[in-house]
């Protein structure tokens, strides 16, 4: 079974309110509040596009899927993610500067791949 997990992306960017958040980049109330909660079962193409622009990432990233009675080799596995295990956004307010630098310089050196 495919179905949509927005709350692992928001957790991911550090969005702590979701329905906030979607508000002030344009979804009604009403779209907003079912995709902030969890309670739709599909969206149009226009929202998951909208959706990926936001959170810079693909449909497949908002995407789960619950192993049912495919091979293990089946390309839908690849659906399959783990959950973030940190609060990024509270780990790093408790670095020291110094750590902080250093994950400046790592986040550097991971976006021009010298890692």
């Amino acid at each position: 079974m495919i179905t949509y997990n927005l709350q692992r992306m928001f957790r991911l960017r550090s969005i702590g309110k979701p329905f906030t958040f979607l508000r002030q980049n344009g979804f009604t109330y009403a779209i907003a509040h079912r995709l902030a909660s969890g309670k739709f079962k599909g969206m149009n193409n226009q929202h998951l596009y909208k959706l990926c622009q936001l959170l810079y990432c693909t449909p497949n990233d908002l995407m789960d899927y619950t192993p049912g009675n495919d091979p293990e080799d089946h390309p839908l596995h690849t659906l399959i993610k783990d959950n973030p295990t940190h609060n990024y956004t509270s780990e790093m307010r408790k670095m020291s500067l110094e750590k902080l630098k250093k994950l400046d310089q790592f986040l550097t050196d991971l976006k021009n791949d010298d890692i």
